[in-house]
C-alpha cells in the first residue's frame, strides 16, 4: 500500500481517525493524502455532508459564514495532524481545497489504495453511503470504540462480492493475518451450510491463521448487529453495496446499524 486518502471533518476533533491513519501509514510505508472538509454552518440544514453536490447549494451566496470558533478549531485540527505526522515521520499532503464535491472525492479514490474516515453518530446525515458505494478502493470507517481491533469478523452472504472484500482486506492488511478471524453467514431459511462451503473452508485458512465458522438464522440486520455487539473490539469486513438503489439502501441500513448500535469499525470494499 502506498497512498492512503484520509477524509476528516475540519470542525470537530477526530484524533482517533488521525491516529489510526498515521499508524497504518507507518507500518505499511505509505503516504497520506489528507482532505479536511469544512463543516456546514449550523444554520444550514441540507441533511447532506457534501453540500456542493446539491443543486440547492450551487448558489453559495447567502450562506452564513463559518463561525470564528469553528475556524479556529479547524486550524487547530490541521496543525495537530501535521505535528502527529512529523513526530511519526509519516509523509503527508494536505489538500488545499477546503470545499470539495463528492465527484472529486470519488475521483481521488481511484488513485488511492485505501480511504480512511470516521464512523460517527452522524453517518446517516453525512450520507457516507455515497462514498462507500462509489469508491474505487476499500474504505476503512474508524469507530471511537474500536481503534485497535482485537478480532476480525468476515461477513459472508455467499456472493462473490463478499469474497472479494475478504481478498481486499487480506491484501491491504497482511500484518493483521494473525488476529482471530470469524466467518459469519446468516441464513434466512433453514440452511445449515455455507454457500460454496468446501471452497470457502479450504481457501480462508490460506490467508488467515485462525478462522472460526459461524452460521446464524434469522433477520440479517438484526442478527448481524447482535453478533457484532457481542464481539467488542472487532473489525467488520463487508462486501459490495451493490449497484441497485435497493441494494444501496439495504446495505446502508446495515452499515449504519453496525456503527450506531454495534459500535463497529468497518472495512468495506467492492469491485
Amino acid at each position: 500500500m502506498k497512498n492512503i486518502l484520509v477524509i476528516l471533518n475540519a470542525g470537530v476533533s477526530q484524533q482517533h481517525v488521525a491516529e489510526v491513519a498515521i499508524h497504518i501509514a507507518k507500518r505499511s510505508s505509505s503516504g497520506l493524502h489528507v482532505v479536511f472538509l469544512d463543516p456546514i454552518p449550523d444554520e444550514v440544514d441540507y441533511d447532506y455532508f457534501f453540500i456542493n453536490d446539491l443543486s440547492i447549494a450551487q448558489q453559495t451566496e447567502g450562506l452564513p459564514a463559518m463561525d470564528e470558533s469553528v475556524k479556529a478549531m479547524a486550524a487547530l485540527n490541521r496543525k495537530l495532524f501535521e505535528d502527529m505526522c512529523a513526530t511519526s515521520e509519516v509523509p503527508y499532503v494536505i489538500e488545499p481545497a477546503a470545499s470539495v464535491s463528492m465527484n472529486w472525492l470519488i475521483e481521488q479514490t481511484a488513485f488511492s489504495d485505501l480511504v480512511i474516515t470516521g464512523a460517527g453518530e452522524r453517518i446517516e446525515q453525512f450520507q457516507t453511503v455515497d462514498l462507500l458505494s462509489e469508491s474505487k478502493c476499500p474504505v476503512y470507517l474508524v469507530s471511537k470504540n474500536v481503534v485497535d481491533p482485537k478480532q476480525v469478523l468476515l461477513t459472508y452472504d455467499g456472493s462473490y462480492a463478499s469474497i472479494y472484500a475478504m481478498k481486499q482486506y487480506a491484501l491491504v492488511f497482511p500484518e493483521l493475518k494473525d488476529l482471530p478471524v470469524s466467518l459469519l453467514y446468516i441464513s434466512s431459511d433453514d440452511n445449515d451450510e455455507f454457500p460454496r462451503e468446501k471452497n470457502i473452508r479450504s481457501w480462508l485458512p490460506a490467508h488467515f491463521s485462525t478462522v472460526a465458522f459461524t452460521i446464524l438464522k434469522g433477520d440479517v440486520r438484526e442478527e448481524l448487529v447482535n453478533y457484532v455487539t457481542s464481539m467488542p473490539e472487532s473489525l467488520v469486513v463487508m462486501g459490495s453495496f451493490g449497484r441497485s438503489q435497493f441494494s444501496k439502501l439495504f446495505h446502508k441500513s446495515i452499515a449504519n446499524a453496525l456503527i450506531s448500535e454495534g459500535k463497529a469499525t468497518l472495512f468495506i470494499s467492492h469491485k
